[in-house]
């Protein structure tokens, strides 16, 4: 055995180690979604001008504001996510992961009551994170060229990942009007958040002296959370100005709870120097462990202006604290093969960003109304290790354009938004050993995601209590 190949084995080791350490749990983006046909369109730059029940999510302020909450149906949003990895294990045209689905983000609607006088009370549901990304790639090399380890008969690897994360958010909201042009709400509500994750590595070598290393690494786990979350804001208006200030809280904790699983081993016919296999074990299962989620304070403004009757310019912005919390805290244990005990929890480590948002509408004539947007949409993922189960740490760009036309009592949306982020990161299997002047891996990694959102959407007048966008 050479020098070369025992350091790769070592190399080997120590990814064992790395990936058997604690998971982060990641949804990296806070302005992926919109709700509502004319905030979708007008990138969700609502927080100072939401003019329909989208203000129980923008600003719940802004509900006191409105003469009428008007029903509002959404009626198909077709989504288009692709994702693709260039060069994740080995110098090859990289693996990709695409999906289309139709989301139905809001559901809203006004609640009347005599007693309530002036106050508006209104209902919501909400599909607030629906993230889904299923990847693979192998590489076989027989008899590879590889500079520093000409020994070598058989390299083969493969990495595996998947993960599904869903969040809906249910609740009331109340708001007031305070005269002067000012109203102040306060929505509460249900967050119901569900996530699965898994990923592995496998590693195989074959010597040309029949000398053979199998690694293998899985990492499994899942949680259910249930909190309660409130979001304040204060709207003011006068024309040609309206203004708007949203303040959304971290939440509390109904209940949580999870699984995770963790197998690790790496076998091996080559020695040591001293004679000894570095064979390696690790396995542990724990289950029904406590979890919490919680979001980051944030604070949004907002404001609109009337450039003349028939046009106004949106704009938003909104900062995210950071939030570092422990998902799933689990018991940590010692390898089987006896070494250093590992942590399996599972970690959200998320900094602070901040988000802008423009929009401008232009009515053409009383029944024809045109929209274009942008709003930047930031990563708060933290820098990740190699061998981290994290793959959402892009930053994430927002066109939109779209018209609506007016057909009787009733309004017609068709738009269209286009997403685009990318971001490089070392490459997981780098850590393997193998140096540049093998041929075989890249030093970085690059991350590509892209969405095509499609809005067919329509506002009918005869259920004004009730709404859906």
């Amino acid at each position: 055995m050479t020098n070369r190949t025992f350091s790769t084995l070592v190399a080997a080791c120590a990814l064992v180690l790395l990936a058997c350490g604690p998971a982060r749990a990641q949804d990296a983006q806070y302005w992926t979604n919109d709700y509502g046909n004319r905030a979708r369109l007008l990138g969700g730059a609502m927080v100072g001008s939401a003019s329909d029940l989208s203000a129980v999510y923008y600003n719940p302020g802004r509900l006191a504001l409105l003469e009428s909450a008007q029903a509002f149906l959404t009626g198909y949003v077709f989504n288009y996510d692709h994702l693709s990895l260039t060069n994740p294990v080995a110098q090859q045209d990289g693996v990709t992961s695409s999906r289309v689905d139709a989301v139905a983000a809001l559901i809203a609607g006004e609640l009347r009551f005599g007693f309530l006088g002036d106050s508006r009370l209104a209902y919501s549901f909400m599909n607030r994170h629906d993230f889904d990304i299923r990847l693979t790639e192998e590489v076989i090399l027989d008899d590879p060229d590889l500079v520093e380890a000409p020994e070598l008969e058989l390299l083969a690897g493969s990495l595996g990942y998947e993960t599904r994360l869903s969040e809906y958010w249910a609740g009331f909201t109340w708001a007031k009007p305070l005269g002067g042009g000012l109203g102040l709400g306060i929505s509460t509500f249900v967050s119901v958040r569900s996530q699965r994750a898994r990923s592995n590595v496998d590693f195989q070598e074959l010597t040309d002296e029949g000398e053979a290393t199998v690694l293998s690494n899985l990492r499994d786990y899942r949680y259910d959370s249930w909190r309660v979350l409130p979001k304040i804001g204060l709207g003011w208006e006068e024309e040609p100005w309206s203004l708007g200030l949203t303040v959304t809280m971290p939440g509390v904790k109904l209940w949580g709870s999870g699984d995770e699983t963790l197998s690790n081993s790496l076998v091996t016919q080559v020695e040591r120097p001293d004679g000894t296999l570095p064979s390696y074990i690790a396995v542990d299962s724990q289950r029904d462990i406590p979890s919490t989620v919680n979001s980051p304070w944030s604070v949004a403004i907002g404001a609109a202006y009337l450039f003349s009757s028939s046009t106004r310019a949106h704009f938003s912005a909104e900062w995210f604290a950071s939030n570092n919390r422990t998902i799933l805290d689990a018991e940590p244990f010692e390898p089987q093969t006896g070494g250093e005990p590992l942590d399996p929890s599972v970690y959200l480590e998320m900094k602070s960003v901040a988000n802008v948002g423009l929009g401008v509408e232009h009515e053409f004539s009383e029944r024809f109304t045109s929209y274009a947007s942008f709003r930047t949409d930031f990563s708060g993922a933290e820098d990740p290790t190699p061998t981290e189960t994290t793959f959402a740490i892009w930053d994430l760009y927002h066109l939109g354009a779209g018209v609506q036309a007016t057909v009787g009592r009733s309004d017609f949306t068709l738009g269209l938004m286009y997403s685009r982020g990318s971001r490089s990161r070392p490459n997981a299997l780098v850590d393997l050993g193998l140096e540049d002047e093998s041929g075989l891996l890249s030093e970085q990694t690059k991350y590509s995601f892209t969405r095509l959102t499609l809005l067919l959407g329509f506002q009918l007048a005869f259920a004004p209590d009730i709404g859906i966008g």
